[in-house]
């Protein structure tokens, strides 16, 4: 099942997952690929977790497994006590599915969100023949190749029940705000009208224009904004990042951000990137006059590039295109001033962190 907006292909996702969980005597597995978690990108993560999955289908009868579980744990002996071949851990991942009374459903969802995609495909077509296999993704080239020979449904082929469900989010996120809430009907209307003709399906695309539509204080900025949108993510995030001057503190402070929610390998608090980025690497202090002054002035700096979640207290980058766009081509080719090496990333936090530590 592939779409571009991975928001609305997952929304169908959970609709599916939800109806046949309801299902008597059906066995599902799920898995989902968050680019915001290092280890759910990895293609031996994804099988483990769908072996562990249909493991648990013979608690309390174990015996029905065989020798499974015994050449499971030498498998695990050999390998150091993990296993990390994707391709042997579908192999055993087949061996329980066909130990069960009926095909158990496997659903793997952003399936371009892997690191590893042809390993991760790979493995699947081990299970293919022991399964029913549902995977979601973005009708990436290498996936769309790989597939080839199994059935796919685009969003494409649904593209009215997109364009009523974007129409639906443009109402709700013009009621979110009170700037734009507060407009009167017509004006709205008109806004409403420009954001439908030009989304495209895409929904990420709809929350950055009507982001950039908020800030703007007066009807003619609007009406400028609208007739001035980007076309596509790829100009909606350059026009955002060209935006932010890195000069200035506030755009020193968006750069340094980025680099440690991109190279992070788990979700951040917010109170952890703030520490980290009183961290002064020169001097190997913790220096708070280099830090943001409260978190407002990091959430405002990042803007539409991150998005925070009060409950859990996390700030994530907003999207996957974010983080690809930043590490990709495009940004090193046309801003490489923002443009970001996961190697140097990567290299940051090690030395961050340990200067934390010593």
């Amino acid at each position: 099942f592939n779409g571009a907006d991975s928001g609305c292909r997952s929304s169908v996702v959970d609709s599916f997952r939800k109806d046949l969980g309801r299902r008597e005597g059906e066995v599902l597995t799920f898995f989902y690929c968050d680019f915001r978690t290092g280890r759910s990108t990895s293609s031996a993560e994804v099988m483990r977790s769908i072996l562990s999955q249909l493991l648990r289908q013979f608690h309390g009868r174990s015996v029905v497994l065989g020798n499974v579980l015994d050449d499971l744990m030498k498998a695990k002996e050999w390998g150091g006590g993990t296993l990390s071949n994707a391709k042997e851990l579908a192999g055993f991942a087949s061996r329980a599915a066909s130990l069960l009374s009926r095909k158990p459903l496997v659903i793997v969802d952003a399936l371009d969100e892997c690191t590893e995609i042809r390993k991760l495909i790979q493995a699947l077509m081990v299970i293919r023949d022991y399964v029913r296999l549902f995977a979601a993704s973005r009708p990436l080239h290498i996936i769309v190749d790989e597939l080839s020979d199994l059935p796919f449904v685009s969003m494409d082929d649904m593209a009215d029940k997109v364009s009523a469900d974007i129409e639906l989010h443009v109402i709700r996120e013009l009621d979110a705000f009170q700037r734009l809430r507060d407009l009167d009907p017509g004006f709205k209307m008109e806004i409403r009208s420009v954001l439908c003709d030009k989304a495209d399906g895409m929904f990420r695309w709809v929350q950055c224009s009507i982001d950039a539509l908020n800030r703007c204080v007066t009807r003619a900025g609007v009406r400028s904004a609208l007739s001035s949108l980007p076309m596509g993510l790829d100009e909606t995030y350059e026009r955002i990042l060209l935006a932010i001057d890195l000069k200035t503190q506030e755009g020193q402070l968006a750069e340094r951000a980025l680099f440690w929610l991109v190279g992070a390998l788990r979700p951040l608090q917010l109170s952890e990137i703030m520490e980290a980025l009183s961290i002064n690497l020169r001097r190997r202090t913790l220096d708070s006059d280099t830090g943001p002054m409260h978190r407002g002035a990091l959430l405002d700096a990042c803007g539409s590039l991150v998005t925070y979640t009060e409950k859990t207290g996390t700030i994530i980058l907003s999207h996957f295109s974010v983080k690809e766009y930043l590490i990709g081509e495009f940004a090193r080719t046309k801003l490489p001033a923002f443009h970001i090496s996961l190697e140097r990333a990567h290299l940051l936090l090690v030395r961050s962190c340990m200067c934390y530590i010593s």
